[in-house]
């Protein structure tokens, strides 16, 4: 059996302004805004986004409602993956 480290692969923005464009199209999101989501950081293949706990997002227990961390998961996927398309591209989930 093989132990050695896996290496994560490296990314590369597609575009030189890659961290103010996934900050201008984050702040579009009106539901983002909503949910007091915002942008922590932005790297090349990753984002971080943070929510703050709130009562009125939880359920019936008094957990986070897993409809609110589902949505910033679809966020985190489309923005880690839009970190790195090329000038002009964009992307975004569809069911």
């Amino acid at each position: 059996m093989d132990t050695a480290p896996i290496t994560p692969p490296s990314f590369s923005p597609g575009c030189p302004d890659y961290v103010q464009r996934v900050r201008d199209s984050f702040a579009r999101q009106a539901f983002m805004a909503t949910l007091g989501a915002s942008v922590a950081d932005v790297a090349p293949g990753a984002v971080e986004l943070v929510m703050p706990f709130r009562e009125d997002l939880t359920q019936q227990n008094g957990f986070l409602h897993a409809g609110s961390v589902v949505t910033l998961a679809d966020s985190l996927c489309g923005y880690g993956t839009a970190a790195n398309l090329p000038e002009g591209a964009s992307g975004f989930t569809t069911i």
